[in-house]
């Protein structure tokens, strides 16, 4: 890839100070008075994160011939995401990268699954703030049949638990779609 460089330094330096740029947002772990800040994580830090995950899978036999991880061990590997984006994403201080709330370690000790999944919902949602197209994507539809069954079914059975889960993007989504307005 071409130095930023080489394109001027004015372009350079806007470019850089596009890419230097984050947004924290603070975010207290459920259930307790531990407030972190939150950032999105990079592209480099995503895929260490799925490269570290296969190679853990793959030792201890989760992984088929094919390099996909065994149906039985998919919602571990989604738990494992959640909790490692979690990781990295939070931070003790807003701006200070060298600082995380908690090791890895320390996540998966301390805070239960449910903890770990309402992070992960706070992290796709900022994700989902973040993106510029998010706005765009809700008009055009982000659910399948799949999960609007699904949703559909949770709202009967009143599990909150499972409409959480799908984050703010899709929710709104689905009651754009879905619902009728009370009268007023």
């Amino acid at each position: 890839m071409p130095s930023l460089k080489a394109k001027g330094t004015e372009t350079a330096e806007r470019v850089a100070s596009l890419l230097g740029s984050r947004v924290y947002v603070p975010i207290t772990v459920p259930r307790t008075d531990v407030v972190g800040h939150m950032r999105l994580i990079g592209r480099d830090e995503v895929f260490g994160i799925k490269v570290a995950i296969r190679e853990k899978f793959k030792a201890a036999g989760l992984v088929d011939d094919r390099g996909r991880v065994l149906e039985i061990a998919v919602d571990d590997w989604n738990n494992e995401i959640a909790v490692r984006h979690v990781a990295l994403a939070m931070r003790a201080e807003p701006h200070d990268e060298a600082a995380p709330l908690a090791p890895l370690d320390q996540w998966r000790a301390e805070c239960d699954d449910e903890q770990i999944a309402s992070l992960w919902g706070d992290y796709c949602d900022l994700r989902d703030r973040l993106d510029p197209l998010g706005d765009e994507s809700i008009l055009r539809g982000v659910l399948d049949a799949g999960d609007i069954e699904t949703m559909r079914a949770a709202v009967k059975k009143k599990e909150p638990s499972v409409l959480m889960s799908y984050g703010s993007r899709k929710l709104a989504s689905f009651i754009l779609s879905s619902a009728e307005l009370p009268a007023v």
